[in-house]
């Protein structure tokens, strides 16, 4: 995005309008919130003025500020997406992306929840949701649980919508592993290749759906080929070669995400390409718990009246064109940022709960006098992830102790009915049971027990 002052064209009221009161009221509104051309009400119109005067007026003096989109990619393309894109950052908007980045960077408390938690097994319905959603975008209808299954369960997938639900999730789950590559266009071909790794077969284009269309059409070519030009512009946009160095980063993600649906960048799977390209990007600039934060699901969420837009804002009046060959898109900004600080926020408040009770499972554990502290560590992140694996070795390195003593700290909670053990190339490797943590409840009973003792650990087994 860069900035771009814009000189409107034809009939003007002259600057006496901009020093009315009405007129100073409604940039002080425009300020504070994104403001359509419906809510243009009479008080902010000055005596011998028309509406679209004062209208015009303020779509110049806001556009004259604006960030303006690359328009790479739009050239060449329908009508609609030869338009010019642009957007202001009111104060209701910078203060949704104050409160997401507190929430979501690297250090945050989210963050550390997220990062102690995060695995194989490790996703939220949230998580799902989006998944989910991006996969019927692409053209691979799949349920909730179908897709559930596929990202958590060891199964192999049965179709082609699970084995890009758990690509997918591979990716995002050692996302760590792209951090420090080059994001340029061989990054992004790597990636898809992985995503689509076993995939029999891709939808036909009137199969592939953009989340705001009709808007952005998915104009594929039908040669089969990767968009080589439009991957580049992605790559661009995430090495700041084609957007302001000041805008916010997570901002920035959401033009890396758009660029998918701008043209059929890939032969298919362009939405869940624009999330794993968009996440990337944030992971790369200090924001890792976006891996699993819902945008698509958000956005079709919206649109079918699911989500609400705190302004009341139906999705097709969040991006207004300005009369000028442009759209504000200002409205559509400041709506998905406030939805998905709601959905954060909701997070955030879900994973805190769930570590309370997993902190109280593990507490009763180290209480009882038939577990050590290494043990308990191993409960704890058993609890925390599972299908974490445990072997010998690892234990041995972990705790600094001899052979002897790390196999029996792992045989003995095997023998508890709290560890699987099972051999994989000569060595033992143990995995916690099935709903540990409803067995661990057995534990507190041994250590003498409490009132209500079993409650935490069937809450802990019913997440």
């Amino acid at each position: 995005m860069a900035r771009e002052a814009h000189q409107v064209t034809g009939h003007h009221p002259g600057t006496g309008l901009l020093y009315t009161q009405e007129f100073c009221l409604l940039l002080s509104r425009a300020q504070r919130a994104p403001i359509i051309r419906r809510e243009l009400t009479d008080e902010f119109v000055p005596a011998g003025y028309t509406p679209d005067e004062v209208w015009d007026a303020l779509v110049m003096i806001r556009r004259s500020q604006a960030t303006v989109s690359p328009d790479a990619l739009r050239l060449g393309r329908s009508s609609a997406s030869a338009t010019t894109a642009w957007h202001t950052v009111p104060d209701s908007l910078q203060c949704s992306l104050r409160q997401i980045s507190a929430l979501t960077r690297r250090g945050s408390r989210l963050d550390a929840i997220v990062d102690e938690r995060a695995g194989r097994r490790f996703v939220t319905q949230q998580y799902v949701e989006e998944v989910l959603t991006n996969l019927r975008l692409d053209g691979f209808p799949a349920g909730y649980e179908e897709v559930r299954g596929a990202l958590v369960g060891d199964d192999v997938p049965a179709n082609d919508a699970q084995r890009l639900a758990r690509n997918f999730h591979r990716i995002m789950c050692e996302m760590g592993d792209y951090e420090q590559a080059p994001y340029d266009v061989e990054l992004l071909r790597s990636l898809f290749e992985r995503l689509t790794e076993g995939v029999r077969r891709f939808p036909a284009p009137s199969e592939q759906h953009s989340p705001l269309e009709p808007l952005y059409l998915l104009a594929f070519s039908g040669s089969g080929e990767v968009d080589a030009s439009a991957l580049a512009a992605v790559a661009d946009i995430a090495n700041g070669r084609a957007c302001d160095p000041t805008e916010d980063p997570i901002l920035v993600s959401m033009l890396v995400n758009c660029q998918f649906w701008h043209d059929t960048i890939f032969p298919g799977c362009n939405n869940l390409m624009g999330c794993i390209a968009s996440r990337l990007y944030l992971y790369r600039h200090g924001y890792p718990v976006f891996r699993y934060v819902p945008k698509i699901q958000l956005l079709w969420s919206w649109s079918h009246g699911l989500a609400r837009s705190p302004r009341g804002y139906a999705l097709s009046e969040a991006y207004q064109p300005d009369g000028h060959l442009g759209l504000d898109w200002t409205p559509y900004y400041d709506t998905v940022m406030a939805l998905m600080l709601t959905s954060v926020r909701e997070m955030e408040r879900t994973l805190c709960a769930r570590k309370a009770v997993d902190d109280a499972i593990v507490a009763d554990a180290v209480a009882s006098p038939a577990v050590n502290a290494r043990q308990a560590e191993v409960l704890r992140r058993a609890v925390i992830d599972p299908g974490s694996e445990f072997r010998i070795s690892w234990h041995r390195e972990e705790f600094g102790v001899v052979y002897s003593t790390a196999r029996a700290d792992l045989e003995g909670l095997a023998s508890m009915g709290l560890l699987t053990r099972e051999n994989s190339g000569g060595a033992h490797v143990f995995r916690p049971v099935p709903g540990i943590a409803a067995r661990m409840g057995r534990l507190r009973l041994e250590a003498g027990g409490v009132e209500g003792a079993g409650s935490a650990a069937g809450r802990g087994d019913r997440r």
